[in-house]
This record gives C-alpha cells, structure tokens and sequence, in this order.
C-alpha cells in the first residue's frame, strides 16, 4: 500500500502523544521530558515494532555464498547475513514462501545450515526512511511508543492497555492486508532439491 504523509521522526511522536491526549513536541531535542524520551527511544521502539511482523515493505531477497570458515560442529556451512539484515525469515527451498524448510540457525552475524552454497533468502531489513514507511507500520510504531511513555506522563496504566490495543490493531491490520496483496506461486520441489536437502527418509544431514 502507499506510504501516508508522515515523513519526519517527530510526527511519528506526535501521532503517540496525540493518542494520549498530551502535548505534542517540536524537536526530539527540546527541553521536554517527553522529547527526551522520544529521543531516547524512538529506534529501539521502531527496531521492536520490525521484529514484531514480516513487514512487506521492509523484505528484501538475497542470494548468498558460504563462509570460507566452517561451523565448528553441527552444521556444514555458515553464511553471512547480509548487512542491512534485521531479521532473516525461515529459510525455504527455492526462497520462496512456500518451499520446503531448510534446517538452520541463526547465531549473531552468520546463518548456519547444512545446505549447500549458495543459499536464497528472505529477510527484514532496517528501513529508516521514514516516509517509506506504509500507514500500518507508522501506526504501529506511534502505538508502541504511546504505550512505552504512556505510564511516565499519565500516571495511568489503562492508558498503556489502550495503546497496546492500538499496536496490536495496527499489526492485525497489516497481517490483513498482506493476506490480501499478491499470491504464492505453487512450489514444486525438483530432483536436484531433493538431492541437496532429502532423503527417502527425510532432511539430509550434510556431513
């Protein structure tokens, strides 16, 4: 869907202010306690908002080589996470939604499967554009900063309860339009995939 009017990190604030009926701001770095936790809190608040969905806009694919370094044990290969990574959603055959799970592991920068090289993902990555970002996750994300200071300025804690109802509307709400946007093409596992990662038993163990 296209991105709403809201373009700077200050009215994403004020959108949460407003939904808690305070002042609203005109800098993060003004004098104010609530900037300064606006401030202080704006990333991380929108770091846990892209971890709490597979946004669409924020997906990206990519298609990677293995590490020259080789896990110490349990798993073949190890591969490196592309930079602007996030979160890397389940690793499938072919890359696609619907293909078969590959075994993995993610620890820190690399993810480590015994699928041979070279490995197609699919991943969240850090948008911080913020006119980029679709009416769903503004919401969200002013939601989850209304209910991050709600208690600090309002001293009420229905306040906090209402504005996690209003990030987890926010999130129905993008799961709903997602299930309405596009389809999934029909995954067909071919004999060379079945080679890389199934036996007639099941999944490979790739030594």
């Amino acid at each position: 869907m296209s991105a709403i009017t809201v373009t700077t990190d200050v009215e994403v604030c004020n959108m949460a202010l407003d939904m808690l009926k305070e002042a609203t701001i005109t800098a993060l770095n003004e004098n104010r306690a609530a900037a300064r936790w606006m401030n202080r809190n704006f990333i991380p608040t929108r770091n846990l908002v892209l971890t709490s969905h597979v946004w669409k806009f924020a997906m990206l694919r990519a298609e990677l080589t293995e590490d020259p370094t080789k896990p110490a044990f349990e798993w073949a290969h190890r591969y490196l996470k592309p930079a602007d990574c996030f979160r890397v959603l389940p690793l499938r055959v072919g890359g696609t939604i619907n293909g078969r799970t590959i075994p993995h592991q993610v620890e820190g920068d690399f993810i480590l499967t015994s699928a041979t090289s070279p490995i197609k993902i699919r991943y969240i990555s850090e948008v911080t554009n913020i006119a980029a970002w679709p009416a769903p996750f503004v919401w969200a994300v002013a939601a989850r900063l209304a209910a991050g200071i709600a208690h600090t300025l309002t001293g009420k804690m229905s306040m906090v309860e209402i504005s996690l109802a209003q990030f987890r509307e926010a999130l129905a709400l993008a799961a709903s339009l997602d299930s309405a946007e596009g389809t999934h093409a029909q995954q067909y596992a071919t004999a060379y995939d079945d080679a890389r990662y199934y036996t007639r038993d099941g999944l490979r163990e790739v030594l």
